[in-house]
Order: C-alpha cells, then sequence, then structure tokens
C-alpha cells in the first residue's frame, strides 16, 4: 500500500472525484518540492482539494469528499507512465 507521496509509483500524480466532474494531474516532482516527499497522501489529498464544496467544515450533510487517486487502483498502469518511480530524497551540499 502506498502512505506517502515517495512511494508514489508514477511519474505523474492524478486526482479525480467520484462525486463531481473536478479531475487533475501534477507531475510528483513538483508535489514533492512543495509539500516535501514525505508528506502522506491523506494529508496531500487534503490540500489538493481544499476547496472542495463536499469536504472541510463546510461541507453538504449528505455526502463527504471523494477526492482519490486513481491510479493507485487501475491496473495495467497508465498507458503514458513509464515503469514505477521511486522517489529518493538526495542530502548533501553544494560542492566548491
Amino acid at each position: 500500500m502506498v502512505d506517502r507521496l515517495s512511494e508514489y509509483p508514477f511519474v505523474t500524480v492524478r486526482v479525480a472525484c467520484t462525486l463531481c466532474d473536478r479531475r487533475g494531474s501534477y507531475r510528483l516532482a513538483r508535489l514533492a518540492a512543495k509539500y516535501s516527499a514525505e508528506i502522506s497522501l491523506e494529508a496531500l489529498i487534503e490540500y489538493l482539494a481544499a476547496d472542495c464544496p463536499w469536504r472541510g467544515p463546510h461541507r453538504r450533510r449528505d455526502a463527504r469528499c471523494g477526492a482519490h487517486f486513481p491510479d493507485l487502483w487501475r491496473e495495467p498502469r497508465p498507458p503514458d507512465e513509464p515503469g514505477p518511480v521511486k522517489l529518493r530524497l538526495v542530502k548533501g551540499g553544494r560542492s566548491a
């Protein structure tokens, strides 16, 4: 099971909603740079769907936000994706 962005297996991170037509895609590297490679996917979906009318204290009573990462449950992998990618954190300073 994929729990963190660093474990996400594709270069493109797709987001979709089961309740509405909202869809989007993001580059894995850009999300890691902005939110950290170690952010949980649960926290990431909170950021990406923060303005959803079905999410948070302003949500409607009859439903909850259906934002999710559809490619994580898709078999086989999306056709435009290379094989699984492992994101590595590289620490170090500049070389002189």
